[in-house]
C-alpha cells in the first residue's frame, strides 16, 4: 500500500518507490509535518522537539504549556493568526477584516485512484496505479473546511499536493492567500527546480539553491503566476 494510516499514533505515511511522505496529528489535533526524504519505514515523530518557548506565543489550548508553540513546530498547513510568524499556506478574512483560521484535525479519507480537479488540468492515474489521501481540517468557529488532498503514484515517485477550501458558515469569507503546499525542511543542502511554462512555451527549467537550511525557515510553494508550476527539491550530492 502506497498511504499507510498507524491509528495509535496517528501518523500518516506516504511511500513512493524510492521516498516517504510522512505527518501526525498530534494530541491538540494540529497536523504536523514530520519527514520528506529517502524511503523509510521508521515512524519520524521524534524529529519533533519541545523545550521552553518563553518567547513564541502558543495556543490555548495548551494552557501555561511553554515547550508548545506553532512558531517552531513543523506544521503540515499553517495559516495566519495562529501564533506562527513565519510564512504561511492560507491567509482567510471574515467579514468583519478579521484574518485568523485555526484548523484542527476532523477526519480522513484513504481511496485508490487519483483524485480529480473538476475544470483543471491534472495528473491521471487509473485505481491500480495511483491512491489518495484525504484530510479534512476545519474551524468551525470560523466557519471554514479544508481539504488537504494527496495523490500518490508509487512507481513514478510521484506525490502530488492539492487543496479544496470551503466555506461552511453563513458569512461571507474572503480567501487572501492560498496555496497548494507548504513544505519544512529542517536540514538539508537543496535546489528548487521548477517547470513553468504557458501555451506553447512548456517546461521551462528553473533552478533555485537553498542552501543550507536550519529550523524550519523554508517553505516552498506553486507561485501564481505561472499557468503550469511543478516544483521538486533535490538534495545536493557531496563531491
Amino acid at each position: 500500500m502506497a498511504i499507510i494510516f498507524n491509528p495509535n499514533k496517528k501518523i500518516f505515511t506516504l511511500q513512493t518507490a524510492h521516498t516517504t511522505y510522512q505527518m501526525q496529528v498530534d494530541r491538540l489535533g494540529y497536523l504536523l509535518h514530520l519527514y520528506y526524504g529517502a524511503k523509510s519505514t521508521c515512524d519520524m515523530d521524534y524529529v519533533l522537539t519541545y523545550a521552553d518557548r518563553g518567547f513564541s506565543g502558543n495556543p490555548y489550548a495548551a494552557g501555561m504549556n511553554r515547550t508548545y508553540s506553532l512558531d517552531t513546530l513543523p506544521q503540515e498547513y499553517p495559516t495566519l493568526g495562529t501564533g506562527d510568524f513565519r510564512n504561511i499556506a492560507l491567509d482567510i478574512k471574515n467579514e468583519q477584516g478579521t484574518e485568523s483560521v485555526e484548523l484542527l484535525y476532523k477526519s480522513h479519507e484513504i481511496r485508490d485512484g487519483k483524485y480529480a480537479l473538476k475544470g483543471l488540468p491534472a495528473v491521471w492515474a487509473s485505481d491500480d496505479e495511483a491512491q489518495t489521501l484525504e484530510i479534512v481540517l476545519g474551524d468551525d468557529i470560523a466557519g471554514v473546511e479544508v481539504h488537504l488532498l494527496y495523490g500518490v503514484l508509487e512507481a513514478c515517485d510521484v506525490i502530488t499536493r492539492s487543496v479544496l477550501i470551503k466555506n461552511t458558515g453563513s458569512r461571507n469569507i474572503t480567501i487572501e492567500k492560498a496555496h497548494a503546499a507548504c513544505l519544512d525542511m529542517v536540514y538539508g543542502d537543496y535546489d528548487v527546480i521548477r517547470f513553468y511554462g504557458k501555451h506553447a512555451m512548456e517546461r521551462n527549467l528553473e533552478r533555485t539553491h537553498l542552501g543550507p537550511v536550519s529550523y524550519t525557515h523554508l517553505r516552498a510553494h506553486e507561485t501564481g503566476r505561472n499557468l503550469v508550476c511543478r516544483l521538486l527539491l533535490e538534495k545536493k550530492k557531496k563531491k
